[in-house]
């Protein structure tokens, strides 16, 4: 090997060697970790003192009304109302729309109570009335019955639903009804017609809520009875109706929901006279 290339050679074995020796390059230091924020602390539930207002009040806790939320509880009392919430602090105290005991008390909704108002005492008849009555034939009465939704917030003015076919939908927040004399009936829902959206008409059978409550279903009678459905039944846009067979004037029937949408009419849901469907758009 000549003179110039022994130079060479050394002179790469010495940048080897001086590569070899450099350290290793250091890694990137790793961010420090973010402490996570703590979560809030969930309040504590409030304390169940319903067992104690029974007590002060003299009842059984069995006969307190619980709202669904079970955030508020109401009682009846003697001609008054009561709502309390769940740690014994008195929400509202209301007179009943009529005096004496009332029955069948529940929440529509949180913010409203609905129950059973007891039959007004009929006033005594004249004595010459009576004479005449018991002369003449009694006259078939027909059969009213009386709920009433009282707010518990802004208006607490009581509402009277007088009717028949009280029909309370699945959610237990609304209570539709019929209204109305036999042939000049309205379906109604917390005392507000809805259907007709004006005027009156025949209505057989009992209304039907669907499984969400938002649509309400009904035969409509008279010369061509129809099947009729408010898809909402608060929104008069929407409605939609179905002319019925002949057969389907028969009082007995009654109108079922076969799930979202879809309608039978029949004595029961498996027996149809008639059925339909509609969407929801």
């Amino acid at each position: 090997m000549s003179a110039r290339n022994l130079l060479l050679a050394a002179a790469a074995l010495a940048g080897i060697v001086a590569c070899a020796s450099e350290p290793p390059p250091r890694p990137a230091p790793r961010p420090a970790p973010v402490a996570a924020r703590p979560k809030p602390a969930r309040p504590a539930a409030p304390v169940d003192r319903s067992a104690d207002v029974a007590r002060e009040l003299g009842v059984d806790p069995a006969r307190l009304v619980w709202s669904p939320s079970r955030s508020a509880f109401a009682i009846a009392l003697p001609q008054k109302l009561v709502v309390y919430g769940v740690s014994g602090n008195k929400r509202a105290e209301i007179d009943a729309a009529r005096a004496a005991e009332i029955s069948e008390l529940r929440f529509l909704g949180e913010d409203r109570l609905a129950y059973l108002a007891p039959a007004p005492a009929p006033a005594p008849a004249p004595a010459h009335h009576k004479r005449h009555a018991a002369r003449a034939r009694p006259a078939a009465a027909r059969a009213t019955t009386t709920y009433v939704v009282q707010p518990l917030t802004g208006d607490t003015t009581a509402i009277a639903c007088a009717g028949r076919s009280f029909v309370f939908s699945p959610a237990g927040d609304h209570l539709a009804f019929i209204a109305g004399d036999p042939g000049a009936e309205h379906v109604a829902v917390d005392g507000t017609q809805v259907y007709p959206r004006a005027g009156a008409t025949r209505i057989l059978g009992d209304p039907a809520w669907s499984r969400d409550g938002a649509s309400l279903a009904l035969i409509e009678g008279g010369g061509r009875p129809q099947l009729v459905v408010l898809v909402e039944f608060d929104n008069p846009n929407g409605d939609n109706s179905w002319p019925l067979p002949p057969q389907a004037a028969d009082p007995s029937l009654r109108v079922f929901w076969a799930g979202a949408g879809n309608i039978v009419v029949g004595r029961e849901l498996t027996r149809p006279v008639f059925a339909t469907s509609f969407k929801r758009e």
